[in-house]
């Protein structure tokens, strides 16, 4: 045999060798697995591609054939070095608000930062979508998933694989959770009137409405509309808090996560109603417990104008969602119309802060027989300080129950001699509203004069001074109270109405010596 004969099947394997290092990802180049889910509920039958950020695929296209939407593939080693798309397409899914199967998905995307997708698996669902398209639109990923929280009240975790709402399951907490967050978006696709299958379109419209960094059916002064053509109304935001308490509340929600699991509802800043736009103004520095008095700009659906003189027919109605449990406080006439046309201040007491779906609030304005809703976020008061307190007696009853009457802090304000006025305003419930409570003020169910009311405060139980009244308007001041900045003081109020003294528990007062035991008064709590 000759050498060239020797040698030609080595010269052979040289070749195979340059072939097998030219790249790609069926080349033999190094891969590493990337393990995630495709979600909307799960998602079986997609197409799968991962590209880079120029849209060059580096792996796929592979079929997400698992029943539960997960996903195992392939990508160059070399690839996971930068960032990367994955894309799906394709496939079903059973829906979560309609319980209707096959859906069609449509696409949906997610955005993995350098290094992200070898770390950790990837989800591909509506959140990773609205954030993968604001990056996408030149956002940083930090500023894509901010943006994204502050619009939607949760913040938005592609390393989580979601658990399936709609079944009962033992899947850790950040799971379910995870699958709730996605229900929301069927749930606002349903809300909608839009078919199970328009949920993919429906969020690309959210991502183009959140491109400018307002979630409110616009980007600038244009409508945003789906591929299909339905337009975005402006109240998405408050839409999209409202589908998510009623996708909690259906019998579709088989989540068991406890309420105090969950993020509070959103708090949008339009609301809709047939003939207004209703635009919520938070206080500067945000909602806080005790008295809250914010603006909403009310203007005319018909012709974007102003709409002036309603201050007398809206009243306000903040309920307190508290779990299963919930209560209604409406209190009229606290509303006046500001010196700018069609913006209007109003005061609501709220008794405690937003925590979650186990304590949030939702504030409904009514116009005449029109409500626009909201869903502040209310913060606490500093430690230190009384939000209010309750007070009762047996022989002032409604119903079967005692009524409540309880003061609320108003507002303490620095005195010219370094001293402090402290105001409180007390109200109680008189036929369904929350009224002022003040000498001459009169009851009507059950009927009742109020022909004195005295309220006092004392330091230590025994020595007592009285308030001021601000007229009719339930405001009573402490003056010149003698505090120090950043130190808490205890004071006891005292109601007294028509001569008789209201209690902690409705009954006599006990005379009890140590006024932090007694039920003869209120403690309150003051820091400056």
């Amino acid at each position: 045999m000759s050498t060239a004969a020797r040698l030609y099947p080595l010269f052979l394997l040289f070749i195979l060798f340059l072939i097998s290092g030219c790249g790609g990802s069926g080349s033999g180049a190094a891969t590493t697995d990337v393990s995630g889910t495709v979600f909307a509920g799960p998602v079986t039958g997609a197409t799968l591609v991962v590209k880079d950020p120029g849209g060059a695929v580096v792996a796929g296209p592979f079929t997400v054939s698992s029943s539960d939407g997960s996903f195992r593939v392939p990508v160059p080693t070399s690839s996971l070095r930068g960032a990367l798309i994955f894309q799906a397409t394709g496939g079903t899914y059973t829906d979560e608000a309609t319980g209707t199967t096959g859906v069609p998905l449509g696409a949906f995307s997610a955005y993995a930062a350098p290094g992200a997708a070898s770390a950790a698996p990837v989800t591909i669902d509506p959140a990773s979508t609205i954030v993968q398209q604001l990056v996408a639109r030149g956002s940083s990923l930090a500023a894509a998933t901010r943006a994204f929280e502050n619009a939607f009240g949760f913040t938005p975790d592609s390393s989580t694989a979601p658990a399936f709402a709609n079944v009962s399951s033992s899947a850790a907490t950040p799971s379910r959770l995870a699958g709730v967050h996605a229900a929301y978006f069927s749930q606002l696709t349903k809300d909608l009137a839009l078919a199970p299958e328009r949920q993919s379109e429906l969020v690309a419209a959210l991502a183009d409405d959140l491109a400018d960094g307002t979630l409110d059916g616009r980007v600038g002064s244009l409508a945003v509309s789906t591929s299909s053509g339905t337009v975005l109304p402006e109240d998405i935001a408050v839409r999209f808090a409202a589908a998510a308490v009623n996708y909690l509340s259906s019998q579709n929600n088989k989540s068991r996560l406890a309420a105090d699991k969950i993020e509070a509802p959103v708090c949008g800043t339009i609301s809709i109603t047939a003939s207004y736009r209703v635009e919520y103004l938070a206080p500067a520095g945000g909602d806080l417990a005790g008295k809250d008095t914010f603006r909403f700009k009310v203007t005319k659906r018909s012709d974007g104008s102003a709409a002036t003189g309603l201050a007398y027919g809206v009243v306000l109605s903040p309920l307190m969602v508290m779990g299963t449990m919930s209560g209604a406080t409406t209190w009229p006439n606290a509303v006046v119309e500001t010196g700018t046309p069609g913006t209007y201040a109003g005061t609501v007491y709220y008794s405690m802060a937003t925590s979650g779906m186990n304590m949030y609030w939702r504030l409904r304005i009514d116009i005449g027989s029109e409500s626009a809703v909201f869903y502040p976020k209310v913060a606490a008061l500093p430690a230190g300080n009384t939000v209010s307190a309750k007070l009762s007696n047996n022989a002032d009853k409604v119903g079967a129950g005692n009524r409540t009457y309880r003061i609320w802090r108003d507002s303490l304000t620095p005195a010219s001699d370094g001293r402090y006025d402290l105001k409180v305003f007390v109200s109680s419930t008189d036929a369904g509203y929350a009224q002022p409570v003040f000498p001459g003020q009169q009851w009507s169910a059950p009927q009742m004069s109020l022909t004195a009311v005295e309220l006092a405060i004392s330091g230590d139980g025994s020595n007592w001074t009285p308030l001021s009244a601000e007229g009719t308007s339930g405001r009573y001041v402490a003056a010149a109270l003698s505090l120090a900045p950043g130190s808490t003081s205890r004071y006891y109020l005292r109601l007294r109405i028509n001569g008789s003294t209201y209690t902690t528990n409705g009954g006599t007062p006990d005379g009890n010596a140590n006024p932090t035991l007694s039920n003869g008064f209120a403690s309150f709590s003051v820091t400056p």
